[in-house]
């Protein structure tokens, strides 16, 4: 089949690695922007929002360092 060979595999791999990557990089902008807002900010209230969104910028940065060193490598 067209798509049963390993090269399309590695392809849709990357591809939802990238998906992930913007939809968790966007989803912890807005979490940091949403944390940022807020208009009586009191320190222990929204830090959860503080280390999710912290957390989701670093998984996405992971993702992609990931994927450039797939792209450096394999292709």
């Amino acid at each position: 089949m067209l798509f049963d060979n390993t090269m399309n595999k590695e392809l849709q791999s990357f591809s939802r690695n990238i998906a992930f990557q913007i939809l968790s990089g966007g989803t912890a902008l807005l979490f940091l922007y949403r944390a940022d807002t807020k208009p009586d900010l009191i320190g222990y209230e929204f830090f959860s929002l503080y280390i999710v969104g912290f957390l989701l910028l670093l998984w996405s940065i992971y993702l992609a360092l990931s994927n450039a060193t797939i792209l450096r490598n394999d292709y």
